[in-house]
């Protein structure tokens, strides 16, 4: 089942074009890692996807719902409430956690559930420190996110985005804001959510996360989709030269 259909998507900043012509589908329980230089245009191809900025051109489509379709040269958007609708298909992990700082840990993965689509708070607590567990942070639901580490607030970001029960979880850079000894933690609750069946887009610079935990990789250069496949293909047989010398300065 396509979960996510990217089609000819391209966005502009004041007449520059970032990304260009990016078509991918998503199948149920795929995770996708989008690879590429500072400036691919890996993370605006997220926040299309996610609207955090609105396309220049193309179409998205989740479940087969069209978020934003273009029919020549016209971009039309769902209505706010079909696209509130699509809203609840993904999740996104912020690359800087995002966490409210006045709110513990509890409340933070509390809010939108609750707050925004109003599900039953007692029964929405108890999937919250449900999430906390797997993310081995039970004991922290009532810290504040500045009583945390840096891996600490990472995970509750991750379930934060769960709490919404997601059918596809978007990662932008996730471990980008931390130390090397707290990706570790991070990229395994990663690793466990990909055993879990769970369907991710990571854009990410860890490369051999990248190599053992994706199914599908995507390269991206230039605001372009440069090369795409399996890890197997990519890594140990890739076809363009740019994804040969971008690998042979990230990897050796």
């Amino acid at each position: 089942m396509k979960l996510v259909e990217i089609k000819n998507l391209s966005k502009s900043f004041d007449g520059v074009e970032v990304i260009r012509d990016i078509s991918f589908d998503v199948e149920q329980g795929d995770v996708v890692a989008i690879i590429g230089s500072s400036g691919s245009g890996k993370t605006t191809l997220l926040r299309c996807a996610t609207m955090l900025e609105r396309v220049s051109g193309g179409s998205i489509y989740y479940h087969g719902d069209c978020m934003v379709e273009t029919i020549n040269g016209k971009i039309q958007y769902a209505s706010r409430d079909n696209l509130k609708k699509i809203r609840r298909h993904y999740g996104l992990v912020f690359q800087n956690f995002n966490l409210f700082p006045h709110m513990s840990v509890l409340n933070n993965i509390l809010e939108a559930p609750v707050k925004a689509f109003r599900q039953p708070k007692e029964e929405t607590r108890e999937m919250a420190m449900k999430l906390l567990a797997q993310m081995g942070l039970e004991d922290r639901a009532d810290a504040y996110p500045c009583q945390l580490s840096g891996g600490q607030q990472q995970r509750v970001a991750i379930a934060r985005a769960l709490a919404m029960q997601p059918d596809v979880l978007y990662f932008d850079e996730p471990t980008s804001a931390l130390d090397p000894e707290l990706t570790g933690e991070v990229l395994k609750s990663i690793k466990d959510l990909k055993q879990q069946g769970r369907t991710m887009i990571i854009v990410t610079h860890e490369m051999e996360f990248a190599r053992n935990v994706a199914d599908r990789i995507i390269y991206m250069a230039n605001g372009v989709i440069e090369e795409m496949g399996t890890p197997e293909q990519i890594f140990n047989n890739p076809q363009s030269e740019k994804t040969k010398s971008f690998l042979g300065r990230t990897l050796y």
